[in-house]
């Protein structure tokens, strides 16, 4: 634990994180998420400007197969999701079932306890004996029953917990990118039929083309070719749209 604190905070994007600091203070989550939330409220959606992995940089793609699998993701977290509930459900009766029975169990031993006393009292040592055995057993069972429901409790709620998390987190991720892919082909198709539109008009300055493009190329190139004039239409509506490519492409 100590070697991972170490590293955390000497990755640029954590050292400082507020986000960071908060979920080390709070040891409760509720606690913790209620204290994110001025932080969260506060934060702007931050721009993908280069994506990085351990091999360095790396280029925003979006293909079929990574589609897929974003869905195929969503569908996955969604199952798996509904399953925990359900089992953690399962788990609650399961635990009231567990604790009554080994309750039923003491209490049978305690009578047989009982029953051993009277026999005591009027010297039938073989059925005091049986007693005392049936009592002792009952009473070993039901120690046996707590101390594996209690082995079971102890690293299934815990998986339960954190694969919940593991889903949720999925979840928002898989949302996240609906939600980029939406804006994304939403402008990008706006914008596309809007240049369609300008460029049978024929009119350069609703093109609003920088300067240097009206120099490189001829007008008769820039109002016939549709191959170079759209990419350099509308520029600021244009990067608007690349910006959303990157979002999309990162999620």
């Amino acid at each position: 634990i100590e070697t991972f604190f170490k590293y955390l905070f000497q990755v640029p994007e954590l050292k400082g994180c507020e986000l960071v600091e908060k979920f080390l203070e709070n040891g409760d989550r509720k606690d913790f998420l209620k204290s994110i939330v001025p932080i969260l409220k506060g934060k702007k959606q931050e721009e993908v400007s280069e994506m990085i992995h351990q091999g360095g940089k790396t280029k925003t793609l979006i293909k079929a197969e990574l589609i897929a699998f974003s869905k195929n993701a969503e569908s996955f977290a969604s199952n798996d999701r509904r399953c925990l509930d359900e089992l953690y459900a399962v788990n609650r009766e399961l635990t009231g079932l567990f604790d009554q029975t080994t309750k039923k169990l003491r209490s049978a031993s305690v009578l047989f306890g009982s029953l051993s006393s009277n026999a005591k009292t009027i010297q039938r040592k073989r059925l005091q004996q049986i007693y005392e055995i049936i009592e002792n057993a009952l009473m070993e069972w039901a120690s046996l029953m707590e101390g594996q429901w209690e082995k079971f409790q102890s690293n299934f709620t815990d998986y339960l917990k954190y694969y919940i998390f593991e889903c949720e987190s999925m979840l928002e991720l898989t949302k996240n990118c609906s939600q980029a892919e939406k804006e994304y082909l939403t402008l990008e198709n706006e914008l596309a039929f809007k240049k369609h539109r300008f460029f049978e008009v024929k009119d350069l300055d609703k093109w609003k083309l920088p300067v240097e493009e009206k120099t490189t190329f001829d007008q008769t190139t820039l109002m016939h070719n549709k191959r170079i004039t759209f990419p350099k239409m509308l520029p600021e509506e244009t990067h608007e749209v690349e910006k959303l490519f990157l979002k999309y492409g990162y999620y």
